[in-house]
């Protein structure tokens, strides 16, 4: 289960851990955004940040009850201790994190981009929001800095992870 900021690798990451591993790939995001039809942004703007929580707990809470698979998740999902006790119930759960230079490199602003992206003040609002989710973060198994890493790279670290402990991801 991989968690983590915005521009970390989680969907990236998560896709191709599926299919070295021969599980199935879930990523929040996407479903949310295709049961809404619309961009989680939008989502947000429109129906509320506590809106989306609830449909993701939902989704989780489904998605968790199946065995082998990966689950990359939204931003906030950190901020449920429900997401993360169903998050928890199959496997490892691993936070991804980057620099807030190598976000802003990897979140290249597009019309459905978060106004955060697009900031003159991005990366400073980007340190306080990880400063505001590092203890939800920190309750992470393992966590993986992706900076200076390559997709592949991230992926073989967390092989290796999954390998030690035994665990899915």
């Amino acid at each position: 289960m991989l968690i983590g900021f915005t521009g970390t690798g989680k969907t990236e990451v998560g896709r191709i851990l599926s299919k070295k591993l021969g599980r199935r790939f879930f990523d929040i995001n996407e479903i949310i955004e295709k049961k809404e039809k619309d961009k989680i942004v939008r989502v947000s703007q429109i129906k509320g940040e506590k809106y989306l929580q609830e449909i993701e707990e939902r989704i989780i809470g489904k998605i968790s009850q199946e065995n082998d698979c990966i689950i990359a998740t939204r931003v906030n999902t950190v901020l449920s201790d429900k997401n993360y006790k169903n998050l928890k119930r199959n496997g490892l759960i691993i936070c991804l994190t980057a620099e807030p230079s190598i976000i802003i490199l990897r979140s290249t602003p597009t019309k459905h981009s978060s106004v955060l992206l697009k900031s003159k003040d991005a990366i400073k609002i980007i340190r306080e929001t990880l400063k505001e989710k590092q203890p939800y973060y920190s309750k992470a198994d393992y966590t993986i800095d992706t900076s200076d890493f390559t997709v592949e790279q991230v992926v073989d670290k967390i092989l290796e992870l999954i390998k030690g402990e035994g665990k899915c991801g």
